[in-house]
């Protein structure tokens, strides 16, 4: 792969015009294989912009944007040419070029491939930028969505964008409030000073949302939990959340939609303003994975608005 990643580089000395680049990305020991595309905007002789998507049959499934040349020492600072920024992650089953693409396990393989296809590529880029605005529907009875980073941080003590790429929160006073404040999660003394009744006056507003039986057993796990982490813990396994099987999990969601953004900032957060959405991830953070990287002599043909199309396959050389 680095021999195509040096290919690139080198391409670009004198390039005068908007350039296309299309590679076809096989993750090995998976059934994920993604196109890698990255497109080279040119302007008054410069190159100004690097637009990079990884994708499946369907577009844009992963996009990011550099600003600048992070390949050129004299591009304008300005132009933080040495960051990545996310603009688009969307899960599709049509993220692959072959089989769907699983949920969880495919987007989160989807999301390294393009950042270590970045780093190589790319190798003066030191961090990435996103901001994480994603929630998530509950079943289809509940008039409920959550707000992803706060369900995450209640079920996992961190955001699922923590635990899997170690992203941290860009502003530095913000990132130390918030690391401040998730101990909460695990201070005994905490919980013992607060009652369920107390904590049943975040369920008031919504407790027709909530099954009673349901509602009777969260208060029989709390009386039986230390700290709030140990609680949600409990949680999830007698909701059967760790079965993986998605009624179980829109059945959980169901149960702390209504209340779970209220206790994280209320409790958790102690009322203080920490907001979850301003991101950053360290290149040095990124993981090497084994892939294979070809060629294309043609860019694929996608499928638009559910139509199908036929998507050209690769014509090249595997080069590791």
């Amino acid at each position: 792969m680095e021999h195509l990643a040096l290919s690139f580089r080198k391409s670009l000395v004198d390039l005068k015009v908007d350039t296309d680049y299309y590679y076809l990305v096989n993750v090995l020991n998976s059934t994920n294989r993604f196109y890698f595309n990255i497109k080279v905007f040119v302007q008054n002789n410069k190159i100004s912009n690097y637009s990079i998507h990884i994708n499946g049959v369907n577009q844009h499934c992963m996009d990011l944007s550099i600003d600048g040349d992070p390949l050129d020492d004299r591009f304008s600072v300005f132009m933080e040419p040495n960051v990545a920024k996310f603009i688009k992650i969307r899960y599709d089953k049509k993220c692959n070029t072959d089989a769907n693409l699983a949920r969880a396990e495919g987007t989160n393989m989807l999301i390294k491939t393009g950042l270590y296809l970045v780093k190589v590529f790319f190798p003066n880029v030191v961090k990435f930028r996103f901001e994480d605005y994603s929630s998530r529907d509950c079943s289809q009875k509940s008039k409920y969505n959550v707000m992803s980073s706060k369900y995450y941080i209640a079920l996992f003590g961190s955001t699922w964008y923590e635990g899997l790429y170690n992203a941290k929160l860009e502003d530095l006073q913000q990132r130390f409030h918030y690391t401040k404040y998730l101990e909460r999660l695990y201070d005994i003394s905490l919980k013992n000073n607060i009652s369920f009744d107390q904590l049943r006056a975040l369920f008031k507003p919504n407790m027709n949302e909530i099954e009673l039986n349901d509602f009777n057993q969260l208060e029989k796990i709390y009386h039986k939990t230390s700290n709030f982490y140990d609680f949600f813990q409990k949680i999830k396994v007698a909701f059967n959340y760790n079965n993986k099987n998605l009624e179980d999990r829109e059945k959980l969601c169901d149960l702390l939609a209504p209340w779970i953004h209220d206790f994280i900032d209320r409790i958790i957060f102690d009322n203080t303003n920490i907001i979850l959405s301003k991101w950053i991830i360290d290149i040095d953070d990124i993981i090497p994975i084994d892939i294979d990287i070809i060629l294309l002599t043609k860019p694929p043909i996608y499928q638009l608005g559910g139509k199908k199309y036929l998507y050209i396959f690769y014509n090249g050389t595997s080069i590791r």
